[in-house]
Order: C-alpha cells, then sequence, then structure tokens
C-alpha cells in the first residue's frame, strides 16, 4: 500500500501500512508457514509411504504362488506338464493337485447318444390349422399321452417341452415341409423314447400319422459311452469320465480299430527356481526401500516404528523353521527352514540364493523345499509362503488395522487437521493485522490533529514576536 492509505499523513511518521505488512509477514512465517512446511512434508511422506506400498504389493505377487490355500491349489511346487497324442477326447483337470505322474491311454467304442425322432412332413396348411383330433404317447403304454385336438401343431409342440419328458421342436426341412423332431433330454440307453401316435390323417387317402413309430424316422439311437481307460471298461450314459485322480476326459468320437488317445503328465519344475528367484528379488526391494527411510534422519516418515514392526514381522515369519510332521504335541516339528536349501542373509539384509544347492535341494528333496514353503493341506500345517501371504492381507493391508493400511489413513487425518490449523491460522492473522491497521489510523488521526493545533499555536506565537 501506499503511505497515507491508513490516514497516518506525514506526521505519523513511521505508523504506515509498509509497517505493517512486514509485521504480518515476520508473524505469518511464525504461525502460518510451519503448517504449510507441515503439510508439504505429508505430501512427500505420502508418496514415501505410496512407494512402500508398491512394493509389498510386489513382494506379495511373488508369495502367493507359495500359498497352501491359492486358487484351485495352482502353486509353484505343482506345476505340472501335459503332453497329449490322439484326438477322440479332451482332457482336462479341476484339481491338479489330484493329478498323478504317468501315462493315461484311452479307447473309445462308442459314443453315447441321444434318442432323437423325427415325424413324417407337414404342410404349412397343416402345420397352422387347429387339429381335430389326434394324440402323442411319450413312454410306451404307461406313458403320458398329448391330446391335439383343437391345438395347432405349435401348441402341441408346447405342451411336449412343458412336460420335461423330452425335448420338440418343431423344423422347416423343405419350402412347404416342416417335422416334429424329438430329442431325449438326456444321453444313454435309459433314456429311450417310445413314441407312438394316433388320429393323424396328414395326407387324404393316406393314414400313416405322423409315422413316429415307424423306423425311417429314426434318426439316432440312444447309446451308452463305451470307453476303455487303462484296461478298465466304462459303460456310462454321458461323454464324460471323471476319474480319481483329477483327470477329467471328454469323449469326442469313436477310435477305429487299433487307435487310441493319451495323456502323459510329468511334473514341471522348469520355472521353479525362478519363481523362488523372484521371491528374493522382491524381498530385497522391499527392505531396501523400507531402510532408505528408517536410517535416513531426512526422512520425511514421521511413524518409523510401524515401518520397523511390519519389516520385523516378516523377517520373523521368514526366517522361522517349518515342519509338516505333527510332534505328538498338537504342533509340528521344525526342522526347515530357508538356509537349509541355498538361500543366503548378506550383511546389508538381503537375501540371494545359492543356485546349485537350491536345484539339488529340488532334485534330492523336492517335497521337503515344498512343505517349507507351502505346507500341506492333510495335516494344515502352513509353510513360510503361506504364512507370509496371510500376514501381509491381513497384518499389513487389511482395512481393518493393516499397519499400512491405519497408516494411510493416519496421514489423511493429519492433513485433514493441518488444512483446518492453516485455515484457522490465516483467519487469525488477518483478523490480527486488521485490528492493527485501524489503530495505526487512529492513531495517525490523533497525531494529525494535534499537530493542526500545534501548527495554529506555533503561528500566533511567530505573529506575536514579529509585532514586538
Amino acid at each position: 500500500m501506499a503511505e497515507g492509505v491508513l490516514g497516518l499523513g506525514a506526521g505519523a511518521g513511521g505508523l504506515n501500512s509498509s509497517i505493517i505488512e512486514k509485521l504480518k509477514k515476520a508473524d505469518r512465517a511464525s504461525t502460518v508457514k510451519p503448517i504449510e512446511i507441515s503439510l508439504e512434508n505429508i505430501v512427500k511422506e505420502k508418496e514415501t509411504i505410496k512407494s512402500i506400498q508398491e512394493k509389498v504389493d510386489l513382494f506379495l505377487d511373488s508369495v502367493k504362488v507359495f500359498d497352501l490355500f491359492a486358487k484351485a491349489g495352482s502353486n509353484a511346487f505343482n506345476q505340472i506338464s501335459a503332453n497329449t497324442a490322439g484326438d477322440s477326447v479332451l482332457f482336462d483337470a479341476e484339481d491338479i493337485n489330484a493329478l498323478k505322474e504317468g501315462t493315461t491311454n484311452v479307447v473309445i467304442n462308442s459314443l453315447a447318444q441321444k434318442d432323437i425322432i423325427q415325424s413324417n412332413t407337414i404342410t404349412t396348411a397343416q402345420k397352422d390349422t387347429a387339429l381335430t383330433s389326434g394324440s402323442i404317447t411319450i413312454g410306451g403304454a404307461s406313458g403320458t399321452t398329448f391330446d391335439a385336438a383343437g391345438k395347432t401343431y405349435d401348441d402341441l409342440i408346447d405342451e411336449i417341452n412343458s412336460s420335461d419328458l423330452a425335448i420338440a421342436s418343431l423344423e422347416k426341412v423343405g419350402n412347404d415341409e416342416y417335422r416334429i423332431i424329438i430329442k431325449s433330454k438326456e444321453a444313454g440307453e435309459s433314456n429311450k423314447l417310445d413314441i407312438t401316435n394316433t388320429g393323424f390323417d396328414l395326407n387324404s387317402g393316406l393314414v400313416s400319422g405322423l409315422g413316429f413309430s415307424e423306423s425311417v424316422n429314426k434318426m439316432q439311437e440312444a447309446s451308452d459311452l463305451d470307453a476303455v481307460v487303462d484296461g478298465v471298461k466304462y459303460k456310462l450314459s454321458t461323454n464324460e469320465i471323471n476319474l480319481s485322480n483329477g483327470l477329467k476326459i471328454t469323449a469326442m468320437k469313436v477310435n477305429v480299430a487299433g487307435d487310441s488317445s493319451s495323456i502323459s503328465i510329468a511334473r514341471d519344475n522348469s520355472k521353479l527356481e525362478g519363481k523362488l528367484g523372484d521371491f528374493v528379488n522382491a524381498y530385497n526391494a522391499l527392505v531396501a526401500v523400507v531402510d532408505s527411510e528408517l536410517y535416513n534422519a531426512d526422512s520425511n516418515v514421521e511413524d518409523k516404528a510401524s515401518l520397523r514392526s511390519m519389516m520385523t514381522n516378516i523377517k520373523n515369519k521368514l526366517f522361522e523353521s517349518y515342519g509338516t510332521t505333527p510332534d505328538g504335541s498338537g504342533s509340528y516339528k521344525k526342522d526347515k527352514n530357508i538356509f537349509n536349501y541355498g538361500f543366503n542373509l548378506g550383511k546389508d539384509g538381503s537375501l540371494s540364493i545359492d543356485s546349485k544347492v537350491l536345484n539339488k535341494a529340488i532334485s534330492d528333496d523336492f517335497q521337503g523345499l515344498k512343505d517349507l514353503f507351502v505346507g500341506t493341506a492333510d495335516t494344515e500345517a502352513r509353510g513360510l509362503g503361506t504364512e507370509l501371504k496371510e500376514y501381509i492381507d491381513f497384518g499389513i493391508n487389511s482395512s481393518l488395522g493393516g499397519i499400512l493400511n491405519s497408516y494411510e489413513s493416519g496421514m489423511d487425518n493429519r492433513e485433514k487437521q493441518l488444512k483446518e490449523d492453516k485455515k484457522d491460522a490465516i483467519k487469525d492473522l488477518n483478523s490480527k493485522y486488521k485490528q492493527l491497521a485501524m489503530q495505526f489510523a487512529a492513531y495517525g488521526s490523533a497525531i494529525n490533529s494535534f499537530q493542526g493545533a500545534f501548527g495554529g499555536l506555533k503561528m500566533m506565537i511567530q505573529q506575536s514576536v514579529a509585532s514586538n
């Protein structure tokens, strides 16, 4: 502001707006600025915690492949390779844990099929005209009869479908020709259809009716699946064979004489070392980013104790010993840890793997390595991968008290409170200096008044002196 705006005038001397601005700036540096610095630090702190969270998530991804309760049991130790031959069947598996190594040979002699019967042809005019008589019986003498009187063929089809006895449809098979097609709902000899019809005179002078009982209209005979799996004969009303080892076989076509289909299953360890390497790398990255904050005097992290606690819990689970053999007391013999299988701990806290030792363990003690990292479902003993997965899910990331989740909520609350504090501090500062400006204005007015009065007195004195 320019001098005099507050009414201080020349006589007010140093009492001007420039002085007020200087005082306000100094006061702001001690009241508002510290809050702004704290807000800036929270922004940096959030970036740091976000970086740590990203490393935790990457570590979690590397741990999930060693989880005992992974979806469908698909963990790094259950990977298999499968080679198939032949095209008469499709192979699948719902639970790869149940699959056994070896070769399964399948021969399909016949497929399970539905019964399919067609009627004689019906013209368009007949299709759209209500019937005066006739009936269709499904199930032989003791079956269900569908009376056609007063109904169109479409009505009759709807009634059959609603009965749940068979699947019926009216198909256009020529320019002016339709046929009723009736199929059994399921395949297999036990689902054969026994269909008869009476009272349908489709053509003048020809009383052959719909012809469901005529052999020429039997389009497909219901049959069972006839298959041989590893020498064992299967006769089923479905084309699916579910073996107890988890292998699902779906028959697609009949094998020609001397032909067959097969699947060879073998354990695939080719990617295991890579998965363990990913685990080590993700752990080392997490250690590095957390340690860079814990041992940095200039770190923006306010609650280092939470991060230290998080890493301590992770390390405790990682370096603990595990086992799947009951010890008789309701627990398990702790006879396996990562240092038995080629893992080493560096001075900086990072992990490394001796590839030679690890690969020997994969070859000679595969089950022991699996017990260490995964555990076993039979005993419910959990390995370190399973324990780490659960700790990260519930101890770190959970919205119900997880360390990082709680930390982020705490930062949000601190930031919100600081913003309120800044708003209040600015309001108080403005109010304070508005009042001070008003006081300066009052002081200036008083000074100017005194100066005016003194000027008049001075003039009178000067005139008196001049007259004498």
